[in-house]
C-alpha cells in the first residue's frame, strides 16, 4: 500500500511539473505578480498614513481573531 502512496505522489508531482513548464513555455501566467503600491504610495509611506493603517485596523478587527501570536481571518 505504501508504494500506491509513493508512486501517486511521483505522479503528481511529475504532473505539476511538466504542466509547469508547458505554462512557462506558452507564456500563460496562472499567478499575477502583487505590488504594494497604493495610490502611488510605496509599503513606507503606506505605514505611516494614518488613515491607512486606521482601515486596516477596521478590517482586521472585524474579520480576523487575534490570539496572541497567532491571526486568523
Amino acid at each position: 500500500m505504501k508504494r500506491i502512496y509513493t508512486l501517486g505522489l511521483v505522479l503528481a508531482f511529475c504532473c505539476g511539473f511538466l504542466g509547469k513548464t508547458i505554462l512557462d513555455e506558452t507564456g500563460v501566467v496562472i499567478v499575477s505578480s502583487a505590488h504594494a503600491e497604493v495610490a502611488g504610495m510605496n509599503s513606507g509611506d503606506l505605514r505611516r498614513d494614518r488613515d491607512f493603517k486606521k482601515a486596516v485596523r477596521r478590517i482586521v478587527s472585524r474579520y480576523c481573531i487575534v490570539d496572541e501570536n497567532t491571526l486568523v481571518c
